[in-house]
């Protein structure tokens, strides 16, 4: 071998080479990128620095992202804002004109009401605007449709508001109450309301619950009567909540019966729409009919002939005052001269009429033998709210007397004059007992229960052992008037089986397709008993109580952070006091059909308060009282435009200093990162040499040899 290089000497010159070449690729990177390195570890000494510098310049760029986005949102929200400001603006001139001119002339009438519901159709639409797939006036819901007033056609919206007997809301409080319920929320017991076509006290239709279920709903309120099995099933506005939350009194129109007196009708000459005309000194009796049937009233001049059905009449001056008011003709009899009105009001059902305890021993018991059984009390106790005597087949349910009626219930043949003793029917058995202290209760009228099966050999009780109970009757037995099967929850009374089962009380859990079995609670157990004759009853009635908002959001605020240091809430959703005013003065104005009672020829006094509602909801400087007699919420679309504004000057603003904050940090980045392009490329040009050089020698000494060295 003649070599002189050795393995050894070849490895140190190639690993030589080898870190001058990388040395050299990394100073052409260094001038490709302008940067010092490539990771944290080249510039050691300043990547603490570096990192929390780009930190923050990060966070400021996402900061401008977030607020532009912001920003799109709030122009949105401005540019609707501005649309329901115009629309609004554009009415009330309209509305204006409307109030100068012939408020009682039926083309002008229909014109202003038509313009009124097609503004809040507009404003409807404008609130629902959405961005992104999310709703600007909803909330924090912002999936959810802010506001659905169902409108369709004017004409469907006068039919559900007819402006008289159901009124769209005029305070903000009955405007937004929403309300679903339908049994009561501690026993959950289905049938729990009592219906009553005149309550003695209001004088108006009465719905009684067994808790405070309508204690957060207020006058006002629209409400939706369903599952009542056909009774009472409709749409009702609610004159007073009381006792708690467990009563609502109903705008109620009804005649209370009356005999005849001196009286004046006065009504719209249809001729010439701006003219009333007064018929006075006639005689007027008035017939209230209950339940569903028309009411009417007779009269005696025949200059009232000339009426015609559909006409808005105001009586006036009668010896009842509840008569004195306005009505509107459903059917008019020239030969008999007697008008009818359509009633609103309820018709009774699972009416609560008394409930008696004494503690002086009052109650005296009597076993008539072969004759009928009685109850005696002091003078007045059977006799119902109003003081009239009950009627026979009203049952008593006894209780708290220490005998053997307690638990029973009685049905009443007859009632003596004084009202102190109660015949029963010959197949109630009373256990005589005499100077007794004890209740009479959950008595109620006869014919208004909610559901009575009356059974003759055809009622069966089965103890299932294990398995839930049943009672079971003909196909058909347990559903209510509409032909519904009965609901789970309702509780069914027994009486008159002559088994154990009698005074008990049982709980529906379920009711087969053929309304042939009830299947019980399972903690209801009844003794069997086959093919009885006796009564299943549930007195009080079922069903749902729906109270619906036109807003579907609710009224959380968005905070938006525009920096670390600020942010502002943004609460501006379709229940905002601006929005909700506007809407409400529309639909009072839009309601009510031309000449009927609830129509706004009849009710111009609305033209003022709409205007009011509309100047609250557009202007800050607003100084009106509340029209409708209810504080207002100070909130106008004015106050509105400048939060908007304001919001959005703050995020311009923001994001101007956050770029030229950036631009600053950029600077010290770049100062740390960057490499000097002069110093990177003259360090470059040195490596080159130096690597051409090492790759001399290499070549050189892998050449030399003892021969060539000899």
């Amino acid at each position: 071998m003649s070599r002189i290089s050795t393995f050894a000497a070849n490895n140190l010159l190639l690993s030589q080479t080898l870190r001058t070449q990388k040395n050299l690729i990394d100073r052409q990177l260094a001038v490709t990128t302008e940067k010092k390195s490539q990771d944290y570890k080249g510039i050691y000494n300043d990547s603490r620095r570096l990192v929390n510098v780009e930190n923050q310049r990060d966070l400021l760029n996402r900061y401008i992202v977030d607020n532009e986005q912001m920003d799109v949102r709030l122009k949105l929200t401005t540019s609707a804002t501005d649309g329901i400001q115009s629309t609004l603006n554009a009415f009330r001139k309209r509305l204006n004109d409307f109030a100068s001119s012939d408020t009682k002339d039926k083309t002008k009438v229909a014109d202003i009401q038509q313009t009124s519901f097609n503004s809040l159709k507009s404003i409807q639409d404008l609130l629902n605007t959405e961005i992104d797939g999310k709703f600007l006036f909803s909330g924090s819901r912002s999936t959810t449709k802010p506001v659905d007033l169902g409108l369709t056609t004017l004409t469907a919206f006068q039919a559900k508001y007819d402006g008289a007997t159901v009124k769209y809301p005029t305070s903000r409080d009955a405007h937004l109450d929403t309300l679903s319920v339908s049994r009561n929320n501690t026993s959950e017991k289905s049938n729990w309301l009592q219906f009553e076509e005149r309550n003695a006290t209001s004088g108006l239709s009465r719905i009684t619950s067994t808790s405070g279920e309508f204690a957060n709903l207020s006058a006002g309120s629209t409400i939706t009567l369903s599952g009542t099995g056909g009774a009472n099933d409709a749409t009702y506005t609610v004159a007073a909540v009381g006792n708690g939350g467990t009563t609502l009194d109903l705008v109620t129109e009804q005649f209370t019966t009356a005999a005849a007196s001196t009286g004046s009708i006065s009504y719209q000459n249809p001729a010439n729409s701006a003219q009333t005309l007064s018929v006075s000194g006639t005689t007027l009796a008035f017939t209230n009919n209950n339940g569903t049937t028309a009411d009417t009233l007779t009269y005696t001049n025949d200059q009232l002939d000339s009426l015609t059905v559909g006409t808005a009449i105001t009586i006036a001056g009668t010896s009842t005052a509840a008569n004195n008011s306005t009505f509107t003709i459903a059917a008019i009899n020239t030969t008999t001269n007697t008008i009818s009105i359509t009633p609103k009001r309820l018709t009774d059902q699972g009416l609560q009429v008394k409930s008696y305890t004494d503690a002086a021993n009052g109650l005296t018991f009597t076993d008539g033998g072969a004759a009928a059984d009685s109850i005696t009390a002091p003078a007045g106790t059977f006799r119902d709210a109003n003081g009239v005597n009950l009627v026979p087949g009203t049952q008593i349910a006894v209780s708290g007397t220490g005998t053997a009626n307690d638990g029973n219930t009685y049905t009443i043949a007859s009632v003596s004059t004084d009202g102190s003793i109660a015949t029963l029917v010959s197949t109630d058995v009373a256990t005589a007992a005499a100077g007794q202290n004890g209740t009479l209760a959950t008595i109620h009228t006869t014919g208004s229960e909610y559901f009575k099966f009356t059974a003759v050999t055809n009622m069966t009780f089965t103890d299932n052992g294990t398995a839930a109970d049943t009672i079971s009757a003909p196909a058909g037995t347990f559903r209510d008037a509409s032909g519904n099967n009965l609901i789970a929850g309702v509780q069914l009374t027994i009486a008159g089986t002559g088994s154990a089962n009698d005074g008990a009380t049982y709980t529906i859990d379920s009711v087969s397709s053929d309304g042939a079995t009830v299947t019980l609670k399972t903690t209801d157990a009844v003794t069997t008993t086959a093919a009885v004759s006796g009564t299943a009853t549930a007195v009080t009635g079922a069903g749902s109580v729906t109270v619906s908002s036109y807003f579907g959001g609710d009224q959380l605020a968005d905070t938006h952070r525009v920096d670390e240091n600020r942010s502002f809430s943004l609460d501006l959703n379709a229940a905002n006091p601006a929005f909700e005013k506007g809407m409400r003065a529309l639909a009072n104005i839009a309601q009510g059909i031309f000449a009927t009672e609830g129509g706004l020829d009849q009710n111009t006094d609305r033209i003022s308060k709409a205007l009011s509602l509309i100047d609250g909801a557009l202007n800050r400087a607003a100084s009106d009282p509340a029209p409708f007699g209810t504080t207002e919420i100070a909130g106008s679309i004015e106050q509105a435009q400048i939060d908007l504004g304001y919001h959005r000057v703050l995020i311009s603003d923001t994001n101007k200093l956050n770029t030229e904050f950036i631009g600053f940090l950029d600077a010290s980045v770049s100062k740390m990162e960057n490499t000097d392009l002069t110093d990177a490329l003259t360090r470059m040009l040195d490596d080159q040499r130096s690597l051409e050089a090492s790759f001399q020698s290499y070549a050189r000494i892998r050449q030399l040899s003892l021969a060539k060295f000899l």
